[in-house]
């Protein structure tokens, strides 16, 4: 898969996680470092990991996929 620029608000990547939940995200300058940005289906922005360079879309689904698992168990052990 080839590389893609990194992603950014006006030419963001579009994900869809294991669960079927659709994110549009880009990387944009939060506290100092770079962060992904991932804004659902039905318009939640959050604020994901450190941007490291991930600059496939296979990888940046897997990141997507891995912060979304963990972000909904936290959101059920809760």
């Amino acid at each position: 898969m080839p590389d893609i620029d990194r992603p950014t608000l006006t030419d963001p990547a579009i994900i869809t996680a294991r669960d079927g939940t659709f994110f549009v995200c880009w990387v944009e300058p939060v506290d100092d470092r770079d962060r992904w940005i991932f804004i659902s289906r039905d318009r939640v922005r959050y604020t994901g990991p450190s941007y490291e360079g991930q600059n496939t879309l296979p990888v940046i689904r897997d990141l997507v996929a891995d912060w979304w698992d963990s972000t909904r168990e936290l959101d059920q052990v809760g």
